[in-house]
């Protein structure tokens, strides 16, 4: 085929026109681009362009040409700049119908780039559409495709003539017409070879026709469960009967529009997922907020926010199991949705602890309300042959819409208030808890801003071997000198920076110092064996997952460390495997692993056993009684005595009195910390009292009557 530099057709090859079916001799001194499918003209206009500026022949090109009958085929069209040769003077296109193969490839190819862009997030509607273009460069037909919208169907995308296509859609509230209608009645492909003659189609197929548009074939878009989705619908410019090879084609578009549309529901799932709690069916707190936003409520709105946990919910799990556990929070979340009713949203926020927003009704209407949900959790609860009883306690706070994240937080405040005044009764947020809120808020900002080096402090207590008063190591305290308060202990700010994040930062300060100042110390105590500096870890680093890799690396190198670490003994997931075995790695490492405060809370011997650790730090409470009480001097022998039969160290914490040392050397703990032998001090102080490395004993070697006289009742 041979163009002048106008594009306009001047010569053809009749075998080509004649096997393409395109009536070329129709179109001399015509514009040639009119041979080529709309959708493709801007683009072969671009690369007729090119190639009359350059002389030579261009890489070819895939297009669309009408034939005859008003139908596409997918051609290659190869260019070549001949302006320069005197015989051609013109443009000169060598076209050649796509093979199978290659139109096979060509499909393929677009199959990939629309499934990337699915992957990619691309719009659901630009997708479709093009779907549509892919559909009618492949098939030579006008497309469009059919969505399924409540009970009828919407036009989502087409490549028809915009007067049809607004006709089509007039169409759509009836579900059973078109040759669409048949398609989903049946579930399959159907075919209407000519529209002016289908009664499902009525006075719309004349409309189609006088559009260029006769034939039609519909393939149900199916999702999971056979569930119909939609349609791809080709139509042709003639009698329509699609061969074999022509379906299969039109079933890959149809996949492609099922998968795309699961998307749509998929995302719809996911989103319903991540708003709502899959135990109790309840919003969980970005469902709630969700929900308040569709609301519309003035940021001025007052509310009423609660925070409710339940009491008694970790004893019903260790009792009764996880099942019952999910049973009663079940429970609980229904009748809180019943007590609520339609006047408030009623949220999980996790584990056992629920949050209930309303429109504030004031305080003796917040204090009514609250009541009424503490009644309906102390209501019994059946689980199988038994029945429990959950109780709760709640925190309230009341403030503007505005500061709702600031509400929830000052509510769960109060409901920890609720808590330790035993649990079972409501509390509202105060001025006592509020300049609480902003001590906390002032140290947590401190503590961000705060250089470890120049603010923290590390502070000594020795532990001292009962038998002959010699250090065997110390526990290393952290004090935070804030500029501002003085000097603070972990007790006023570490919780805080646990809630905050920031105790990962402060513990590995903490572990830092101890080493080295253990490492010091080693050197000082070269005849001296057994010295171990301890610290005290926030049960919290248990979850980290580089803990191991973290203190691995502290150590590294060191063959003799001397240094372990304290776990209190309720932070312990003695049931947990992975506390376990990162207990055993740190174990591995050379670093030394105790349980602190032991007897104060619930774990036992057999439990620990499993964990694997070093040794028991005795809590103070049991200490502090001795020798004046036989029920503490009896607990204390006995964990002494099992604590010896599973091998395990033992060290009394809270030794104020030479009674309290005489009674435990007796019993056989191996070493007491207290103060008795001083307050917790730095490193200089230290080394004045004991001498450089501590090597000096904490206590002179006395008979025992030095200790004081027996206590009555008490065998010594």
């Amino acid at each position: 085929m041979l163009l002048d530099d106008q594009m306009i057709l001047r010569a053809a090859d009749p075998q080509l026109a004649a096997r393409l079916d395109l009536n070329l001799g129709e179109r001399m001194g015509q514009a040639a681009i009119e041979l080529i499918h709309p959708a493709d003209r801007e683009r072969a206009a671009a690369a007729i362009a090119a190639l009359g500026r350059h002389p030579g022949p261009r890489s070819p090109a895939t297009y669309r040409v009408i034939d005859g009958r008003g139908r596409f085929t997918l051609v290659e069209i190869l260019g070549d700049n001949r302006l320069d040769d005197p015989t051609l003077n013109g443009l000169l296109f060598i076209i050649r119908p796509v093979d199978d193969r290659r139109r096979a490839e060509a499909l393929a190819a677009e199959q990939v780039e629309l499934l990337e862009g699915l992957a990619n997030g691309r719009p659901e509607t630009q997708l479709l559409a093009d779907l549509a273009s892919l559909a009618e460069r492949h098939t030579g037909r006008r497309a469009s495709i059919l969505v399924a919208d409540g009970h009828g169907r919407r036009l989502a995308a087409s490549t028809l003539p915009p007067p049809f296509e607004a006709a089509l859609e007039k169409t759509l509230v009836d579900p059973d017409s078109l040759t669409a209608g048949e398609a989903r009645r049946r579930n399959d492909v159907a075919v209407t070879p000519d529209v002016t003659t289908c009664d499902a189609w009525g006075p719309l197929g004349q409309l189609a026709a006088d559009h260029g548009v006769v034939g039609c074939a519909s393939i149900p878009m199916v999702g999971a469960g056979s569930r119909w989705l939609g349609s791809v619908d080709l139509y042709s410019a003639d009698t329509y009967r699609p061969g074999a090879d022509e379906l299969n084609i039109h079933c890959l578009l149809a996949r492609l529009g099922s998968v795309i549309l699961e998307r749509r529901e998929l995302e719809a799932r996911l989103r319903k997922a991540a708003a709502e709690d899959p135990l109790t069916g309840l919003s969980n707190r970005r469902g709630l907020q969700a929900l308040l936003e569709a609301d519309g409520l003035a940021p001025s709105a007052r509310l009423a926010v609660f925070v409710v946990d339940l009491d008694r919910f970790t004893a019903i799990n260790n009792t009764h199991g996880h099942p019952a556990g999910d049973r009663v929070l079940v429970t609980i979340a229904d009748r809180l949705a019943d007590t609520a009713g339609p006047k408030a949203s009623v949220a999980r926020l996790g584990g056992d602890e629920f949050l209930v927003v309303l429109a504030d009704p004031g305080q003796d209407g917040c204090m009514a309300f609250g009541v009424a949900m503490l009644d309906a959790i102390h209501e019994r609860i059946g689980l199988d042959l038994s029945e429990v009883v959950a109780g709760g306690s709640v925190g309230l706070a009341r403030g503007e819409y505005r500061d709702l994240n600031r509400l929830i937080s000052e509510a769960d405040s109060a409901m920890y208030k609720a808590k330790r005044r035993g649990g079972g009764c409501l509390v509202e947020f105060d001025d006592e808890l509020r300049q609480n809120h902003k001590r906390l808020d002032a140290l947590e900002k401190g503590l961000r801003a705060a250089n470890f080096d120049e603010e923290l402090r590390v502070v000594y207590q020795p532990i001292v071997e009962t038998g002959n008063g010699t250090i065997v190591g110390v526990e290393a305290l952290l004090r935070w000198d804030h500029p501002q308060l003085g000097l603070l202990s972990p007790g006023d700010f570490v919780e805080m920076a646990e809630d905050a994040g920031l105790i990962v930062s402060v513990d590995t300060w903490m572990l830092t110092e101890a080493h080295r100042q253990a490492s010091q110390w080693r050197e000082t105590r070269s005849l001296v064996d057994e010295f171990t500096v301890w610290v005290n870890l926030s049960s919290r680093q248990l979850d980290r997952t580089d803990l191991v890799e973290c203190l691995i690396s502290l150590v590294e190198g060191d063959p003799e460390p001397g240094l372990g670490i304290e776990l209190s003994e309720c932070g312990v997931p003695v049931d947990h495997h992975l506390a376990i075995q990162r207990i055993a790695e740190i174990r591995d490492a050379g670093i030394s692993v105790a349980i602190d405060d032991f007897g104060a809370n619930y774990a036992s011997l057999g439990q620990l056993r499993q964990v694997g650790v070093d040794r028991l730090k005795i809590d103070g409470s049991l200490v502090a009684g001795m020798p004046h009480s036989r029920p503490d001097r009896v607990v204390l022998e006995a964990i002494i005595t099992l604590a010896r039969e599973l091998g395990l160290c033992l060290v009394a914490e809270g030794v104020e009195t030479y009674e309290q040392l005489e009674v435990l050397r007796l019993l056989g703990c191996d070493a007491v910390q207290g103060y008795l032998f001083g307050t917790p001090a730095s490193t200089v102080e230290l080394e004045r009292r004991y001498g450089p490395g501590l090597v000096e004993r904490a206590y002179p070697a006395l008979p025992p009557e030095a200790f004081g006289p027996a206590t009555p009742g008490i065998s010594t």
